[in-house]
């Protein structure tokens, strides 16, 4: 399986510097490298220029936002996997990729662990967390880190790419509908992949990412009770996550949730 790296930049020079040095310290360079600057106008072009031969494929250009950014990197992209790892993200360690190639072994989804650039936090993910009805308790108040999770490229073939109308939890979308929704198939792999940059915008913009996740879940209405029940009761329902009993009716609920969505 081919992977594609895919980074996007825009007027972030130190983070892309830094985000380069990562992936071109990789022990293996059996990947694909793709590089998609929005038409930065702080040195970040000079930059891309100058380490033009350890990239693929690379553009610098105004687009239209983040996810217009994303998109255009998934066109130009050709592997059978894609990770993205934009500027101020780094790689964990020089064998991420060298340990990761091997385990690229068809599933939708292949996740791995990551650390957060402010305390080195590791999120951890397990084979039972990646069941669909957890991954519903898991979707509505957080989601996979697109620094550590290679999606398939077939996964866009089947829902669409990124949705360009919203600015920040577009990557969420498209892993509710994919996971919870359809239940696509999922992989953990024990391996921290990346160091989370905590300056990104959805790091630093909890608002506009809450409120553009709320406007998604209206739209959502055969889950609009379960989601409120949900975001109103957090507490309590991650203290029941792991009762049989409840953890069972649930399954019921989420089993005819979806079957009703399909009629």
């Amino acid at each position: 399986m081919k992977l594609s790296v895919i980074t996007i930049n825009y007027n972030n020079l130190q983070g892309l510097a830094d985000t380069i040095k990562s992936v071109e310290a990789q022990s293996v360079k059996d990947f694909e490298w793709v590089v998609v600057d929005g038409g930065s106008t702080d040195g970040s072009r000079e930059l891309i220029e100058e380490h033009s031969e350890s990239i693929d494929v690379w553009v610098s250009e105004p687009d239209a936002g983040i996810y217009n950014a994303m998109n255009k990197g998934i066109r130009m992209s050709t592997g059978d996997y894609l990770l993205f790892l934009n500027s101020g993200d780094l790689f964990a360690n020089e064998q991420v990729v060298e340990k990761v190639i091997p385990a690229l072994t068809g599933e939708d989804f292949i996740v791995g662990s990551i650390f957060h650039s402010d305390k080195l936090g590791v999120k951890v993910f397990t084979e039972k967390d990646l069941k669909p009805e957890r991954l519903a308790f898991l979707f509505t108040t957080y989601s996979f880190p697109h620094q550590s999770t290679f999606t398939k490229r077939s996964v866009f073939d089947r829902y669409g790419l990124y949705r360009e109308d919203l600015k920040i939890v577009s990557d969420w979308v498209l892993l509710f509908q994919a996971l919870v929704m359809h239940q696509a198939s999922t992989k953990y792999i024990p391996v921290v992949v990346s160091i989370y940059d905590v300056g990104g915008v959805s790091a630093v913009n909890k608002q506009l990412y809450n409120n553009e996740r709320d406007k998604v879940m209206k739209e959502w209405k055969y889950l609009s009770p379960y989601i409120k029940f949900y975001k109103d009761y957090y507490e309590m329902v991650h203290l029941i996550n792991n009762n049989k009993l409840l953890y069972g009716l649930f399954r019921v609920f989420f089993y005819f949730n979806r079957k009703s969505k399909k009629k």
